[in-house]
């Protein structure tokens, strides 16, 4: 008796708060926590956020600092989500703690990081959910983890980069990397590139991949989903696997008579499609286009690999 007299109270307290909340006697917060960052301690840095939007801006005083802002609406119970910033030697941690144990309405926090230019080298950044941005970022090595949500990135350049898509989107826009590792859990990756080529290493699982730029080498890995890759530049190596799904892959035309490749496959199940012209050699399994001079690999258990002449030529 006594267990269903406590199940009818806190049933009967919900209830009275949500009807609180709803009725719009609300309980407000709007709170703002700002920390100043030592510059020298920006070396590596990492960064991590449960939800909300996590905004990277340029600093125009070139003062380096974080703030966290949030708005709370309804019932929330525990504590409120803080900030929380580590420097040790040349590292920075920046990351949320706290977040309540119940909330019967919302709870919306966006961190906002001025960082000086040329200042970061490492960054390391976390998002489980909410929004990512940053633009105008001159770093060495970049690693991007998006577990959930949307993420946008324009004008970052690194010598490494390594994203990885659990779920939501990526979009890497106006890029410059000496290499570049993709992995995609689900969801997709658009990228665009310019300058000089790209060491490009990626695997999808499910999802997409989208990538438009210069190409200086490929492995390429897909177990489903759809991967759809425009060079610039014929790669000097490519190395393809398909287990399932769709890999499209499009390649500069002049080049390809003039330099040329050979191509290398083998299909257990599924096509293989080569729009160049080209001709077979004595085994079945190759094709030669221009001087085939690059040497390609494909590998094909189930889906389908297609070469494509590149769109801008």
């Amino acid at each position: 008796m006594k267990l269903k007299y406590l199940c009818t109270a806190c049933l009967t307290a919900l209830l009275f708060f949500t009807g609180c909340a709803a009725s719009g006697a609300d309980v407000v917060a709007d709170s703002v926590q700002k920390v100043d960052l030592n510059i020298n301690a920006l070396e590596k840095l990492s960064t991590s956020s449960g939800s909300g939007n996590f905004n990277i801006y340029l600093a125009k005083d070139d003062i380096p600092y974080v703030e966290m802002k949030n708005k709370i609406r309804g019932l929330h119970l525990g504590p409120t989500p803080s900030l929380i910033v580590e420097e040790t030697g040349n590292s920075t941690d920046i990351r949320i703690s706290g977040s309540g144990w119940l909330t019967i309405g919302s709870v919306q926090t966006e961190i906002n990081l001025y960082l000086p230019e040329n200042t970061v080298k490492d960054l390391k950044v976390g998002i489980g959910s909410g929004y990512f941005y940053c633009d105008e970022l001159n770093l060495e090595n970049l690693e991007f983890h998006l577990a959930s949500g949307y993420a946008n990135m324009d004008m970052v350049s690194a010598d490494s980069m390594l994203l990885h898509v659990d779920s939501g989107n990526l979009g890497l826009y106006n890029a410059e990397a000496d290499e570049m590792e993709i992995k995609i859990s689900s969801g997709g990756i658009n990228v665009e590139t310019f300058g000089d080529p790209t060491a490009l290493k990626a695997s999808i699982s499910s999802g997409y991949l989208s990538f438009d730029g210069g190409i200086s080498q490929g492995e390429l890995k897909c177990s489903s989903g759809t991967l759809d890759v425009a060079s610039s530049i014929l790669p000097e190596t490519l190395d393809c696997m398909v287990s399932s799904g769709d890999v499209y892959l499009a390649l500069p035309q002049k080049e390809a008579e003039d330099t040329g490749f050979t191509v290398s496959y083998k299909v257990s199940s599924g096509d293989f499609y080569n729009g160049f012209p080209h001709l077979d050699n004595d085994k079945k399994d190759k094709q030669v286009t221009g001087k085939g001079e690059k040497e390609y690999n494909f590998k094909i258990a189930s889906g389908s690999v297609t070469l494509t002449q590149h769109e801008d030529d």
